[in-house]
């Protein structure tokens, strides 16, 4: 078992939300694409509270064995361990053999892929079982609404749909089996929800597919003959469906992706809205949440903000520190349970990146004894206010260089000029007497 591989703070992102008053991520990366001996393809993520899994395969140049993996957290995203499940690699050309995965809660994580791979944990991933559906087929998707009862779906084009109720330990195949299904969800034993990506149809039912009501994914005519189309949806617990896509005749960026919103389990649906710089969009965060993302293939580094549940979005770029111009291709995206983000990305290498919450609104103590820093993240100018007027503020980067330094007035006030600075995390020491005192730290995302 090849264990305990943490790897932190790589890399630093700035996102502003440019809706009333802005939110401000730090985005940092928390495992890389490779090191010195192994490369790694992460291609799906899931979390549940501070629990996150990733999935997908690790290349070793030394054997050349390409294998299943899972990463996991216990801290929302901020260090991984990687755990094998000792299962053989059925398709070493197909990056993409396992393709969905969902972290049921701390210790349940269900994931499917080819040939009917299924793979369960229920003990946080150190042991991992393969279970078994009458599909040979490639496995689209699954889905939990608790450890025992899940919906699976295969590219099979018989037998497609298949449940469980005791945690998949057996799986059993629905008499209705829909042509294309893509995505699946439960809503709780008997009642369960497929997307068909190819006739844009939901299938539901809410007797174990004895009966089966269809409905239309919500795109009218014009929409369908301009070329848009479905490819992905998520689904609360109740009625609403966020389904996003793109446009098969146009895939060019200024086509824009697309999402539209049913608050009625599909039956209705709200005018489609396109976003430009988008080739795609393909994945959305928890509705569970007023405040939800979704992004995709973005050419122009975007990602989209709601803070409406879905009803209405606003686009914004993502900047990358030290890396280049090339878009953002996102292979999963989640909320933590305290709002912060965790994603797969390919920068373009492929990357595990999360996000920090930071408040633009900075608060400068009075009549204490604490050091405020402010802005942060800052862009031109930062300003340092510490009871020890007179003294020295060091500046360090991240390897422990210094690179600016200013005395505080009487008054215990600072302000440097950073526009010479490099995108990145800083550390302010202030001396006090001779002495060294940490005081805290700093992102600056203008600059070089």
């Amino acid at each position: 078992m090849h264990s305990n591989r943490l790897i932190l703070l790589a890399a630093l992102t700035l996102m502003l939300f440019a809706s009333g008053a802005r939110a401000q991520f730090i985005w940092e990366i928390t495992h890389p694409q490779y090191d010195w001996r192994y490369g790694y393809y992460f291609n799906s993520i899931s979390c549940s509270g501070g629990y996150c899994t990733a999935q997908g395969l690790v290349n070793d140049a030394i054997t050349g064995k390409v294998s299943i993996a899972f990463w996991r957290s216990t801290d929302g995203g901020k260090t991984w361990i990687i755990q094998y499940p000792d299962i053989p690699n059925t398709n070493l050309n197909d990056p993409y053999q396992q393709t969905a995965t969902q972290q049921i809660n701390a210790l349940n994580v269900a994931a499917v892929g080819d040939a009917g791979l299924i793979l369960r944990t229920f003990d946080g991933g150190i042991t991992w079982e393969q279970q078994h559906c009458s599909s040979s087929a490639h496995l689209n998707d699954v889905h939990f609404i608790n450890t025992d009862i899940g919906i699976i779906v295969s590219s099979d084009t018989v037998n497609n749909i298949f449940t469980t109720t005791n945690g998949g330990r057996q799986w059993d195949v629905a008499p209705f089996s829909s042509p294309s299904p893509f995505q699946c969800h439960t809503y709780g034993q008997g009642n369960y929800i497929v997307l068909d990506n190819v006739r844009e149809r939901f299938y539901k039912t809410h007797n174990n597919w004895q009966t089966v009501d269809s409905t239309s994914v919500g795109l009218d005519s014009g929409a369908l003959a301009l070329g848009y189309f479905v490819g992905y949806c998520k689904f609360s617990d109740a009625d609403t469906i966020i389904a996003c896509g793109s446009n098969l005749l146009d895939t060019t960026v200024a086509t824009g992706g697309l999402v539209i919103r049913s608050t009625d389990g599909g039956l209705t649906w709200g005018k489609r809205m396109t976003f430009n710089g988008f080739e795609v969009i393909a994945f959305v965060t928890s509705l569970s949440r007023d405040t939800i993302f979704a992004a995709g293939v973005s050419f122009e580094r975007g990602i989209l903000f709601s803070s409406d549940r879905g009803k209405s979005w606003v686009v914004d770029s993502m900047t990358i520190v030290g890396a280049n111009d090339q878009g953002l291709v996102c292979d999963g995206l989640e909320v933590i349970g305290n709002g912060d983000l965790v994603g797969a990305y390919q920068l373009p290498l492929r990357v595990l990146i999360r996000s920090q919450n930071f408040n633009s609104e900075v608060q400068i103590p009075v009549g204490t004894n604490t050091v405020a820093i402010f802005p942060d993240p800052a862009i031109t100018e930062v300003n340092i206010t510490s009871p020890n007027g007179g003294e020295t503020a060091h500046i360090f980067d991240m390897l422990g260089r210094e690179v600016l330094q200013g005395v505080l007035s009487e008054e215990g006030r600072l302000t440097l000029d950073i526009r010479s600075l490099p995108q990145g995390f800083y550390s302010v020491i202030i001396s006090d007497k001779g002495n060294m005192i940490p005081a805290g730290k700093f992102a600056v995302t203008g600059g070089k």
